[in-house]
């Protein structure tokens, strides 16, 4: 039998090592805690779940690089984003193309500027009771976004395939009354952007950006009948370029202009070009910062 100091002495021992294992785990989970709170994180509003993966991708090389920032995606409707990251609620936002914050600048008042350029996506044609435009007949409805620089965009996208002619003093943003030319009297139905693809079934054909047709499960390749080709030298696509947009005041914040490189290396260029592949052309420009290298 084990005298009463032996076992004093196997008590203590287990003790001791109880409390070196529990001084570890503290100062673990202080460290933890620590490295957290040094995580800068950057809140970017999108719309759309399209392009997770190309944020997914900005993520990863922004921890490769050790730069202690994070990128967070809040998804909110288009209609609230740019409000949202007028008023400080969001850091910035991948959105949009130069055409629409163009007009939101001018019609709500904001102070939003350009980041960075990224990519360029086509805007198609899709219907789910003709296979061409050709097939179109007199009368049939056109169901497009109700937004101005949408309702413009899908209306140039009509003229450029010959089916209509526009007002050419008014430029990329064409509205109904501006159509000069309508030889099959079309219908216009315009909706918001989101519905455009549910109304397919009732109108001739839709018109809509390509992220909302991915969204609703479309094919841009397949499903589409139309789509006027994305050359990003071409001055028509100039207003469709997409962007990542921010508040003026911040455009050399450090945390946002990491993003914004992060977004520019090679790692994030490849899975637009290669998951992403006829769904949007990579254009990416750092407007901030345009003398820039871009990392690897």
């Amino acid at each position: 039998m084990k005298s009463i100091k032996t076992r004093l002495i196997i008590l203590a021992a287990i003790l001791a090592t109880v409390a070196v294992v529990a001084v570890a785990v503290f100062a673990y989970n202080r460290f933890r805690s620590d490295e957290s709170s040094q995580i800068t994180t950057v809140k970017v509003g999108v719309d759309s779940d399209s392009y997770n993966d190309i944020w997914d991708a900005v993520n990863a090389e922004l921890t490769k690089n050790k730069s202690g920032i994070q990128v967070e995606l809040v998804h909110m409707d288009g209609s609230q984003i740019n409000a949202a990251t007028a008023n400080g609620e969001l850091d910035l936002n991948a959105f949009q193309h130069h055409a629409f914050l163009d007009d939101q600048n001018e019609s709500e008042g904001y102070d939003l500027t350009t980041y960075a350029n990224t990519f360029i996506q086509p805007m198609n044609v899709y219907s789910d009771s003709i296979e061409s435009l050709d097939d179109l007949k007199d009368g049939d409805s056109v169901v497009l976004p109700n937004n101005p620089t949408n309702m413009g965009r899908a209306l140039k996208v009509l003229e450029r395939a010959g089916v209509l002619k526009t007002n050419p003093d008014k430029g990329y943003l064409p509205t109904e009354e501006d159509v000069t030319d309508n030889p099959k009297h079309l219908v216009f139905n315009p909706v918001e952007y989101p519905q455009v693809p549910r109304l397919l079934p009732d109108n001739a054909v839709g018109i809509i950006n390509t992220n909302v047709a991915i969204d609703a499960g479309l094919d841009p390749i397949e499903d589409s009948i139309y789509s006027v080709p994305v050359n990003p030298d071409d001055e028509y696509n100039l207003p469709w370029i997409n962007i990542i947009a921010g508040r003026a005041t911040d455009a050399k914040n450090p945390a946002y202009v990491k993003v914004v490189e992060a977004y520019g290396t090679e790692s994030v260029k490849k899975v637009i070009e290669e998951k992403h592949a006829g769904q949007c052309i990579y254009v990416f420009s750092d407007e901030v910062n345009p003398n820039q290298p871009a990392q690897d």
